[in-house]
């Protein structure tokens, strides 16, 4: 037997002015605009319900809005520091490997590290297995290890890793990745490339000047007519 509580904070809106249809009386009329509660924006169920038993030490949160956490809410109600939310695990992510990588953050390592984190997630959720995928500093070294990242750039990554994410930081990789989406961004220019197609794009320095490039073999549309790319 499992007892909890469940909590749903649902803001309460006017509805629009509308015009309804009575089918017994065959007429056409005006709605009353009245109040509607809404889906909810925050929840939580405590005790949280972990492995098929009660836990009374957990709690699960839940917010419609993972960039909005409600901090003056959770802070009344639990007393304890959120995990960070998804969208911003993502961005310190990319900050530190931005940062500990430096000159060697190329894009065919960013490449290497999206693949190797994307084939992890797919294993794992192929072989069935009932615990979640995290990813500690140790693991993620490792990913970066196999990506050809030098011994004194991937220190620097840990180093990083557990300053911003905590010492005993676990984080589930597919907050991490974007598994459905490549994307290539410039000032002027964004190219979104199919993730299990990076192998099509490559960067090289041709006359001092940086390029991207991108291999075209066929089926080129520039905004949906079709082109022709000469020798």
């Amino acid at each position: 037997m499992y007892t909890g509580i469940l909590c749903s904070v649902c803001p309460v809106k006017m509805t629009k002015p509308a015009l309804s249809y009575f089918v017994y009386e065959n007429l056409f009329r005006s709605r009353d605009v009245d109040w509607l509660v809404s889906a909810p924006e925050m929840g939580f169920l405590f005790p949280a319900f972990d492995d098929r038993s009660t836990n009374l030490y957990g709690a699960l949160y839940y917010t419609k809005d993972t960039s909005h956490s409600h901090t003056a809410f959770t802070d009344r109600i639990f007393a304890a520091p959120l995990p960070m939310p998804a969208e911003a695990q993502k961005e310190t992510f990319d900050a530190i490997l931005t940062e500990a990588l430096g000159e060697e953050c190329s894009c065919q390592v960013v490449q290497s590290v999206q693949e190797q984190l994307c084939s992890m997630i797919a294993e794992h959720k192929e072989s069935g297995e009932p615990q979640p995928l995290l990813l500690d500093k140790h693991a993620a070294a490792r990913v970066l290890e196999e990506c050809g990242v030098e011994d004194a750039r991937v220190e620097a990554f840990e180093r990083r890793f557990e300053e911003d994410f905590g010492p005993e930081a676990a984080l589930p990789p597919k907050n991490l990745v974007d598994t459905k989406h490549l994307e290539l961004r410039c000032p002027d220019v964004t190219i979104q490339v199919n993730p299990e197609r990076g192998d099509l794009v490559e960067t090289r320095v041709i006359d001092g000047v940086r390029y991207i490039l991108i291999r075209a073999e066929e089926g080129v549309q520039v905004n949906g007519v079709e082109v022709q790319i000469g020798e």
